[in-house]
C-alpha cells in the first residue's frame, strides 16, 4: 500500500478502512508503560525524534528520546 506524503492523518485512516478509536486502540494494545508520540506530519514518518529549533542551532544531526522513567 502506497502513502501519499500530503495525504491528511483522516485520509490516511479512510486508507487503512480505520477509525480514528480503532487506530488509537491498536496503539494501546502494545504499550505496557507512559510513551511519548510526537504530532508529525506523514512526510515525516521515517524521520527521528527532532527540535527544529535545536537543529538550526547544532548544525548537526540529533536523535531526541525523552525519558519517562529514570
Amino acid at each position: 500500500m502506497r502513502v501519499e506524503e500530503n495525504c491528511s492523518f483522516t485520509d490516511h485512516l479512510a486508507m487503512l478502512k480505520l477509525s480514528e478509536e480503532d487506530y488509537t486502540l491498536a496503539l494501546r494494545s502494545n504499550l505496557r508503560r507512559h510513551k511519548v508520540f510526537l504530532r508529525r506530519n506523514l512526510s515525516e514518518r521515517n524521520l527521528n525524534q527532532y527540535n527544529r529549533d535545536i537543529l538550526n542551532l547544532w548544525d548537526a544531526n540529533s536523535d531526541l528520546q525523552f525519558i519517562q522513567d529514570p
